[in-house]
């Protein structure tokens, strides 16, 4: 009886699939790495109206590039140097942040490597992700409101560092000299390759 159940249990199952074929294989990929891509783009559309509803500092600066650019330029939060699982993590877990840290990692995608522009993008950046403390939560959330913006100064202190922030500012300036070296960088709708400084807010 026992051997009877197991057979037909086996035969209920059916037979293991087949491997795909090459073709197969490619298209599925193909067709995922375009998902992929469709909704990144999605994402960044989205940072964008972000930018626009909260009034963030920078907004007429990144909506200036086009999607694949500001693909190019965002990596989320984290360093480049952390794996991109975690930095997925942590860009998941700061998501109200995402749209200053668009706008940053596009000042440092055209660093101009001065100091000067360093420190007013990472300024810029600092009352960006204020302004979303404040605008995702409200008067009767104070204590989250007030949690999130002392994680905005925790995460303005590490873009402001020397050993991390000052050190891609440099680094990113390079690799955009590199490119245009190369060959012309994707123009931007006005024609100009390079971030301008940020103003100071006078709020």
């Amino acid at each position: 009886m026992l051997a009877t159940k197991n057979t037909k249990s086996t035969k209920d199952l059916g037979e293991s699939p087949r491997p795909p074929k090459p073709f197969a294989t490619f298209a599925y990929f193909a067709a995922k790495k375009e998902r992929l891509e469709m909704t990144d783009k999605k994402k960044i559309g989205e940072l964008l109206d972000v930018a626009i509803v909260v009034g963030l500092e920078g907004t007429d600066f990144v909506t200036s590039f086009d999607i694949e650019t500001l693909q190019d330029g965002y990596n989320g939060i984290g360093p480049e140097f952390l794996n991109p699982l975690v930095r997925k993590a942590v860009t998941k877990f700061l998501k109200i942040f995402e749209a200053p840290a668009l706008i940053h990692d596009m000042r440092n995608e055209f660093s101009d490597g001065t100091r000067k522009s360093f420190e007013a993008a990472n300024s810029e950046f600092l009352r960006n992700c204020l302004k979303c403390a404040d605008h995702f939560y409200y008067e009767n959330d104070r204590e989250r409101r007030d949690r999130a913006r002392v994680v905005a100064h925790v995460l303005f202190a590490i873009v402001s560092s020397d050993s991390f922030g000052w050190r891609a500012w440099l680094e990113a300036k390079e690799r955009h000299e590199k490119k245009v070296g190369e060959s012309s960088s994707s123009p931007r709708k006005d024609g100009n390759h390079h971030s301008p400084t940020p103003t100071q807010d006078s709020n």
